[in-house]
């Protein structure tokens, strides 16, 4: 147990009576030793931190993130004693590295054929700093500003916080262990991040956010972390930015009639140099996997670039508590995680999903939350549902919708049968078992809740989820089934796939009449997600259409079914570029794997 902090031995002090606190007393061995309360990481993990800064003696020979929380008291300090201005305190002096006195101020070229866009070089008349950024950057700069509304010591700070720390330690890891990436030594190679101090009516009268925030009194701090004019890009990053508006918002809209992400995250990433570079890293990870060919233009490596670059005007911006709350903030995130679940890399993704949920949940943010708040959330769900399910843990959500499903309306109700799923996949994870009588038992009751919270949902389908006539070749495996627009029959093998999920982690008492009828109403569910995947052919409803035919593959045992289903899932990858590790494989080796049942 962590021993008290030195406010709560001075507050039980104050309340002996006045010989006791004046008698000499010799202090215990574990009292007074320490002068705050540790690291948070050496605080979570119950051992003793030495507090040295910038980062622990624990946490560097763990290679762990140090991150402390201030109390306000020192942070107002630390702005009256340390700080002239928070934009001059932000941005530490780099470190000095030799470099050709003929090199221009930009990013270094990407790739050796010199097609590829140079990282970090939007224009703008904002002072960058870049690279070399480390994983105690954010917490000290968020003591040097010692901003009291929203201090690190309150829920919204140390969840950004926690979240920036995970993001920080994995990139220096990743850049460290890279033998692609060429990072410079010296931070003098982008030209662009935190403004320098600017007046407020200098190049506003173009933002379209300005009329919100002119009469907001955090307007003048958003000028810290906010462009005062428009951003400009490169012609490469300018085709970047559109693959991102035209193709990959798609898919991150998919639940949101409104698309956030391709009418007002755009905007908003054309005056905030974080989000922009993260819309870039994502959109030029999403090229680099829709080709093999050592001639294109767009690698992984450039891709690593424009996420170090994001990561480095975190550390500067995250000392602003207006930066916290904010729907640029939100939307980085959400991009950042979608950037994981593109690289293939499992365990930073669903690190970075557990993130993501520590903010929205710090800021109350849920699926009811309505505008690009809503949006954000339901993507962020869709992304944790597949994680999830993939490791066979529960959803990190806990969120219970107070509107029930009779209130909503088709969007809506597409949207909630994601929610649903979340909530069959909790019921699938690891900790739900049946191997004693009352485990049996609780796992039956379990399942019919959900079962019946199903045909609620199917009960309650409008006439948009109804299926359209269409020509049916006869030779197709499954029988087509258009549903239209595509966001309606994505939700309906959404919940297809749901009922598959159940039947297959439902105790049953077996007997081989049971199995085969069993058996039977699986393969009906397989036919209806196989019957709407062939005929989808847009590219927002390929990534979730194809987590569905996943699971259909997982539960069928008909060749003919399972070919087609391959099929359709290499068509929804090479749609969507999604994913960089093969479903098909796993597949495959999963029915290796039961080839005997």
């Amino acid at each position: 147990m962590a021993s008290p902090s030195n406010e709560e031995e001075q507050q039980s002090a104050e309340g002996l009576p006045d010989r006791a606190v004046a008698s000499p007393r010799k202090k215990g061995r574990g009292r007074g030793l320490r002068t705050r309360s540790g690291c948070l990481t050496c605080r979570k993990r119950h051992v003793k931190c030495d507090e040295a800064r910038p980062a622990c003696t624990q946490c560097t020979r763990n290679r762990k993130t140090c991150s402390y929380v201030v109390n306000r008291e020192d942070g107002s300090r630390a702005a009256t004693t340390e700080v002239a201005s928070p934009v001059t305190a932000s941005a530490p002096a780099p470190a000095p590295a030799p470099a050709p006195a003929s090199a221009p101020a930009s990013a270094p070229k990407s790739n050796s054929n010199g097609h590829g866009p140079e990282p970090g070089t939007v224009t703008t008349n904002l002072e960058y700093q870049s690279s070399g950024f480390s994983n105690t950057e954010v917490t000290q700069n968020m003591t040097a500003t010692g901003a009291s509304p929203a201090s690190i010591d309150q829920p919204v700070g140390i969840a950004t916080a926690r979240w920036f720390g995970m993001l920080a330690g994995d990139a220096e890891l990743e850049f460290r262990t890279s033998p692609q990436q060429n990072l410079p030594e010296s931070p003098a190679t982008v030209n662009s991040q935190l403004p320098v101090s600017v007046p407020v009516h200098v190049g506003l009268s173009d933002s379209p956010f300005t009329q919100s925030y002119r009469s907001d009194d955090l307007w003048s701090e958003r000028l810290s972390w906010q462009s005062p004019t428009r951003l400009t890009l490169q012609d490469a990053e300018q085709q970047l930015f559109d693959v991102f508006v035209q193709r990959i918002s798609l898919w991150l809209d998919l639940l949101d009639p409104y698309r956030n992400f391709a009418s007002l995250v755009p905007r908003l990433a054309l005056w905030n140099v974080g989000l922009l570079n993260a819309v870039l890293t994502l959109a030029l990870r999403h090229e680099s996997l829709q080709t093999t060919s050592v001639e294109s233009p767009f690698a992984r490596r450039d891709a690593l670039q424009y996420y170090h670059e994001t990561l480095h005007y975190l550390s500067k911006a995250l000392q602003y508590p207006s930066y916290h709350t904010s729907d640029e903030l939100l939307a980085t995130t959400i991009i950042i995680s979608a950037y994981e679940m593109l690289d293939g890399s499992s365990r930073d993704w669903e690190r970075h999903l557990q993130g993501v949920f520590w903010i929205q949940r710090s800021q109350v943010i849920h699926g009811d939350s309505g505008g690009l708040r809503g949006a954000i959330w339901w993507t962020w769900l869709c992304q944790d549902v597949w994680a999830a399910f993939r490791d066979r843990r529960r959803v990190f959500t806990f969120w219970r919708p107070e509107r029930k499903l009779a209130q909503l309306g088709p969007a809506e109700l597409a949207a909630r049968s994601v929610f649903i799923l979340a909530r069959v996949v909790d019921y699938c994870s690891a900790g739900q078992t049946a191997e004693t009588p009352s485990g049996f038992i609780e796992k039956s009751r379990h399942a019919e809740q959900l079962s019946v919270l199903l045909d609620e949902w199917a009960d309650l389908l409008t006439p948009q989820f109804t299926p359209l006539p269409r020509y049916a070749s006869k030779e197709a495996v499954f029988k087509e089934i258009f549903i239209h627009p595509p966001l309606y029959g994505v939700a309906i093998q959404v919940h297809h796939a749901a009922r598959l999920l159940i039947l297959l982690h439902r105790p049953t008492l077996g007997g081989l009449h049971e199995s085969l009828k069993r058996q039977a109403v699986i393969d009906g569910h397989v036919e209806q997600i196989g019957g709407i995947a062939s005929t989808l052919t847009d590219y927002a409803s390929g990534t979730l259409s194809s987590q569905c035919l996943y699971i259909a593959g997982l539960s069928t045992f008909n060749q003919r079914y399972r070919d087609e289903i391959l099929r359709q899932i290499q068509l929804c990858r090479s749609r969507t570029g999604w994913q960089a590790t093969s479903m098909e494989d796993e597949l495959k080796f999963h029915w290796e794997q039961h080839s005997g049942f």
